[in-house]
């Protein structure tokens, strides 16, 4: 057999005869002596000046390797064209069984810990190795895969474009590790297991507080994590993983390409003042009786802030003063309760809160004060038995919300 090797920018190595077996050591060969440092993959021709009668049987001895047949020629006769990726002396190996027996969790979490904790050391604490142990985890995961994922820049440790790539992976396959234990828990004990949801304050207090009493009764054994944010946040911590899904208004933009969402009903936000506000005692009230009172709003870029605005403006019509802008809707309910602002929240906030609170809806028109409630999930990502469960429950009480 002749091998020829021609290095660092192009290889070319000849095989004769062209047989499988003489394949596999010509690749072997040529990999073997490719020990420079270069930027640019290196370009392996094999060429023969055998007939092309051997070429499917040689499909099978290619290897892991990117082959191109439409290089030929005459003679010698160009049968493969490769090109190997090279960083720090390695090929960069394209996934197949010896890649999958390499890559370890440890190490892709050991990974994600450095980035998390923003250093090796504070990473060992955390994950209560030695600091050696993680730099050789990270320079593991480097190796197999041929591609620097971390380097130091003047904010200390940050992520290449490849361990950018890599971080995300992580996150799906230990979200997809959890939610596989979850199942296999699910499938021994149907009463039990754990479902994250994402909410915002109204919604929390309305549909989802009702949803988390009906299935702790019938389900002692589920355990609830409510995250409670504003929809822009909400959407991050599903982006994110952090979440199973989410349950808000859908007023925020949502990244359809990823993300997909369900209305569920439309709910409206009603005018509050406190039990002992002098507007409460009074049958019939008008917009025009409110120009003048104290208000608590949130930002006025918000829903309930435009709605106030367009509903005084459509009446001709001043828009009243805000007195305090405060975004939490509970805040503004404590506020309201002492009898000297008036406030927009949604309709479930007051029948949940009147009696502890004594709050007074007024009634008072509000026209274009209903917005959508939903649910949204990830589309590439599959729910948990749990979060199935707990979404079933929630249609089936948002059908009896929808019809208020």
């Amino acid at each position: 057999m002749m091998i020829r090797i021609c290095l660092p920018a192009k290889s070319t190595v000849f095989a004769d005869p062209v047989t499988p077996d003489a394949m596999a050591m010509a690749t072997r060969t040529a990999l073997g002596v490719a020990k420079c440092r270069v930027k640019d993959p290196l370009r392996f021709s094999i060429v023969s000046s055998s007939t092309l009668a051997g070429l499917p049987a040689l499909s099978a001895a290619a290897y892991p390797l990117v082959h191109d047949r439409s290089r030929r020629h005459e003679k010698p006769m160009a049968l493969w064209h490769l090109s190997i990726p090279y960083w720090n002396g390695a090929a960069a190996m394209p996934w197949d069984d010896k890649v999958g027996r390499r890559l370890k969790l440890k190490d892709l979490q050991a990974l994600m810990a450095v980035v998390d904790a923003g250093g090796v050391g504070k990473a060992a604490d955390r994950l209560n190795y030695s600091q050696p142990a993680v730099s050789k985890a990270i320079a593991n995961l480097e190796r197999t895969l041929g591609r620097r994922l971390l380097e130091r820049g003047r904010n200390g440790i940050e992520l290449t474009p490849y361990g950018d790539a890599m971080i995300k992976c992580g996150v799906a396959v230990f979200d997809d590790l959890r939610k596989g234990i979850e199942e296999i828990d699910f499938l021994t004990d149907p009463t039990s297991g754990e479902v994250r949801i994402g909410s915002t304050e109204p919604v929390s207090a309305g549909i989802l507080s009702a949803v988390v009493h009906q299935l702790a009764r019938r389900y002692p054994r589920l355990a609830f994590d409510v995250v409670v944010r504003d929809p822009s946040g909400i959407y991050r911590e599903l982006e994110q993983r952090n979440i199973d899904f989410a349950l808000v208004q859908l007023v925020g933009h949502i990244e359809s390409d990823h993300m997909k969402s369900e209305i569920l009903y439309h709910e409206p936000v009603v005018v509050v003042a406190g039990a002992q506000h002098p507007l409460a005692r009074k049958r019939h009230v008008e917009l025009a009786d409110l120009a003048n009172e104290p208000w608590v709003l949130p930002d006025r870029a918000s829903f309930i802030s435009s709605v106030v605005a367009n509903c005084f403006r459509a009446k001709g019509l001043k828009a009243p003063v805000t007195a305090l802008v405060a975004a939490s809707a509970y805040f503004r309910l404590m506020l309201v309760a002492g009898g000297h602002f008036l406030t927009v929240v949604p309709a479930v906030m007051v029948q949940v809160g009147r009696k502890p609170w004594s709050l007074k809806m007024l009634p008072v028109e509000l026209p274009g004060n209903r917005r959508p409630v939903g649910i949204v999930t990830l589309k590439s990502r599959a729910l948990s038995p749990v979060a199935q469960l707990c979404i079933e429950h929630i249609r089936a009480v948002a059908k009896t919300m929808a019809r208020k």
